[in-house]
């Protein structure tokens, strides 16, 4: 039929690289991750809007890179979501 546009697309296979869950990371950090380790070290019982608003990052930034900062074993949270604090690791 003239002017309908055709479904998109849908992948119902995992592409190759993701077969086993693993995410390989380098161990290096960005100037950014360093930004934040460096303010986490000086302030272990920010938040992530807290850390957000200091560093002019959104906050999904923030949590990108805290979640590549733990898989790199970098940073570790410590207790609760209200109590806890960070540990810089390396």
């Amino acid at each position: 039929m003239l002017g309908q546009r055709q479904p998109a697309l849908i992948l119902k296979t995992r592409p190759s690289f993701l077969e086993n869950g693993d995410i390989e990371t380098t161990g290096k950090t960005t100037g950014k991750a360093e930004a934040l380790l460096d303010f986490i070290s000086k302030h272990k019982d920010a938040t992530i809007p807290q850390m957000a608003v200091a560093l002019c990052m959104t906050e999904d930034g923030v949590n990108y890179h805290l979640r590549n900062l733990r898989t790199a074993k970098r940073l570790k949270r410590t207790g609760g979501r209200k109590l806890g604090h960070w540990n810089v690791l390396k």
